[in-house]
Order: structure tokens, then C-alpha cells, then sequence
């Protein structure tokens, strides 16, 4: 057996397409990993980037507030890529939450510090509160607590369960209402009513089960210690809300 099968591999090898086909395969492999690396290298890798100091307002024109505006955009644009580069990259869990959640507020805080306070509605904040929460989300990226954002996460999804379940239970009584006050109202009114109750109620209902798949994928990752960074398990947890959502999605475009 064993020399059949070193007699079936020697003929393999010795065929040349099989080498052709092997150095083919190398060949793309190695120029997909060079266009990674290219596209990471090149991604707002600018020269002349504006650095946060007194000497930015000197630049600008003071005439045109909107063309300060366009250039603290620029600066920010600047600062935070420089920042995602110095965190692990834009395929990092730290480089994603750097996008999502310290961008606007940096934006905010460069505006307030140029004077432009007009234009800082990004966030909501105050200038002392868009740095400390800042300085808050930065100091937990750069020590890798991981599990406070998962923590934040889980309290947000929680919170939006809770909303849905209260307007779900309102449009439940309003409706048992309507029917106990007059059940014999059988007005087009009163149908379209119904039909638009029971659009929304669906629509909740789909967004309940969505929240519910990323609320048991946070409480899977707290309880199991699964952080972020761990690539085999990120890949797990993607497909589970990714293709769950989906499959939500597809169950309730069904049944309109």
C-alpha cells in the first residue's frame, strides 16, 4: 500500500503542470500579501500633516471660518490615521474603535480649540467633556481593556432590548384598547391603524431578535474571556451575528 502510494505521488511530481500550477499559486499569494501591505502603507500616509499647535491658526484664513472648519477636518483626518497606525492598523480591533468612537470626538475637540465652537456638534460634548471621554476610551485602548468596551456594548444592547420591549408592550395595550372601547369599529381609518401597528410591530420584533444575537455574543465573550484580538474566535463571532442577522432579515421579508 505504501508503495503504491509513493509510486502514484512520484508520478505527480514528475508531471510538470503540477509545478506550474504551484508556482501560479505562489506567485498570487505573494501579490495579494504585497498589495496589503502597499494599500496599509499608502492609506492617508501624507506628507505635510498638520500637527494640533497654535501655529494652525496662523495658517488659516480668519475671514472664512468654513475654510478653518475644512482644514481642522483635514488636521483630524490626519491624527486620527497617524493613531489607528500607531494601534495595530485599520484591520485592528483598536483601530476600529478608534474610527468609531475617538474620530468625531477629536474632531470636536480641535474644533473647540480653534475657536470654532460653532461647528463642534459632532458629539454633544462639551470641550471638557469630548476630552475626558477622550482621554477615557484612548487610556482603555492603549492598555488593551478589551473587556470594558464589550461591557459598554452589552449595557447599550440591554438598554435598546429594554426601549423595543416598552414600545412593543405600548402598541400591545393601545391596540387591546382599541378594540375593548369599540369593537365594532370596522372604519378605514381604524384598518389603516391596525396595518401600520402591525408593520411596526414587526419591524421591532425583527430589531429584538438582531439586538438579541449581538446581547449572547457580548455575554459570550465576557464569560468565556474572549478578546478582540483573538482571530480564530473574531472569525466565529462574525458569522454568528453577521449570517444570524441575515437569516433574521430573510425570515421576516418572507412573511410581509
Amino acid at each position: 500500500m505504501i508503495n503504491l502510494v509513493r509510486n502514484e505521488l512520484t508520478k505527480i511530481l514528475h508531471k510538470k503542470g503540477v509545478y506550474i500550477v504551484l508556482i501560479v499559486f505562489l506567485a498570487l499569494n505573494l501579490l495579494i500579501l504585497g498589495i496589503d501591505k502597499y494599500t496599509e502603507s499608502m492609506s492617508y500616509e501624507s506628507e505635510g500633516v498638520y500637527t494640533y499647535s497654535e501655529n494652525i491658526k496662523d495658517d488659516l484664513d480668519p475671514s472664512s471660518r468654513e475654510a478653518m472648519k475644512q482644514k481642522i477636518d483635514t488636521q483630524t483626518s490626519d491624527e486620527i490615521n497617524k493613531l489607528v497606525k500607531e494601534n495595530g492598523g485599520y484591520s485592528s480591533w483598536k483601530g476600529r474603535i478608534i474610527l468609531e468612537r475617538l474620530w468625531q470626538l477629536k474632531t470636536d475637540i480641535n474644533l473647540y480649540e480653534s475657536g470654532l465652537d460653532e461647528f463642534a456638534v459632532h458629539t454633544g460634548y462639551s470641550k471638557e467633556e469630548a476630552k475626558a471621554k477622550y482621554d477615557d476610551i484612548l487610556g482603555r485602548l492603549q492598555r488593551g481593556d478589551w473587556r470594558s468596551f464589550v461591557t459598554e456594548s452589552l449595557e447599550d444592547t440591554k438598554s435598546q432590548i429594554s426601549d423595543i420591549e416598552a414600545n412593543l408592550k405600548e402598541l400591545s395595550d393601545s391596540s387591546d384598547s382599541t378594540a375593548v372601547n369599540d369593537p365594532a369599529d370596522s372604519s378605514d381609518s381604524t384598518a389603516i391603524k391596525d396595518s401600520a401597528d402591525t408593520a411596526q410591530i414587526k419591524e421591532l420584533n425583527k430589531e429584538l431578535e438582531i439586538l438579541k444575537l449581538q446581547k449572547q455574543s457580548d455575554e459570550w465573550r465576557l464569560e468565556k474571556n474572549i478578546g478582540y484580538d483573538n482571530k480564530g474566535y473574531e472569525d466565529a463571532f462574525s458569522h454568528y451575528t453577521g449570517y444570524g442577522e441575515l437569516l433574521i432579515e430573510k425570515a421576516y421579508a418572507r412573511y410581509k
